[in-house]
């Protein structure tokens, strides 16, 4: 045992074995924090899945992590409930949407409860 896990938790879709395996394996994957420092990112989103983890040696030993799929296959991490929220309300509401072509733009926003503090929220375009 190495300490460390991630299993697949949920997903947008059916996933094979080796895509629970890819998308369990975040260390090709872009953290949106670090994608949209300086200017937003825009993510037309393939897939969605929630990831837990079990880590040794984290001081919170089970935590999850989102995982977003781009139409162009890049994946993006977070572990931003405030981010996740926001993002599963848009694609809830847009996941069937065939009238017209969506995506979502990320990007950082000043906090009103932390003076200086920025976090990553998204909309839809």
């Amino acid at each position: 045992m190495t300490g460390y896990s991630a299993t697949v938790k949920t997903s947008s879709k059916e996933l094979t074995k080796k895509q629970q395996i890819q998308l369990a394996d975040t260390s090709n994957a872009v953290p949106l924090d670090m994608a949209c420092k300086g200017a937003s990112v825009v993510i037309k989103p393939d897939l969605w899945a929630i990831l837990e983890i079990h880590n040794e040696k984290s001081d919170n030993k089970d935590y999850e992590v989102y995982i977003i799929v781009d139409e162009d296959g890049e994946k993006y991490t977070t572990g931003s409930e405030a981010f996740w929220t926001t993002f599963i309300n848009i694609y809830n509401e847009m996941k069937d949407e065939t009238e017209e072509e969506w995506a979502i733009e990320v990007y950082h926003k000043d906090s009103k409860n932390y003076a200086g503090k920025q976090f990553i929220t998204c909309s839809v375009v």
